[in-house]
């Protein structure tokens, strides 16, 4: 599981963030990128203390720690949206 504690928005018009805190239930995951390979998405969530949460739709996902990082497959994000 992941839990995203910080997010940061970068754009405007399509929403981009750089997530930082990432935990694996609730030990941070540094260094262990390589565990999400092969996982899958069960809830995405999003959250602002100034206006209400926008519908939203995820395109890409990529995961980085100390210059490894992983690209989420556009199929797993697809099978989120179809399940």
């Amino acid at each position: 599981m992941y839990i995203v504690q910080h997010c940061v928005t970068i754009g405007k018009g399509t929403y981009e963030s750089e997530c930082k805190g990432v935990c694996f239930d609730v030990a941070y995951a540094n260094g262990r990128v390589e565990q999400l390979k092969g996982a899958t998405i069960k809830h995405i969530e999003a959250y602002s203390p100034t206006s209400n949460a926008p519908a939203f739709t995820i395109v890409a996902m990529q995961f980085g720690d100390n210059g490894e990082s992983y690209d989420v497959p556009e199929a797993i994000i697809a099978e989120y949206y179809r399940a």
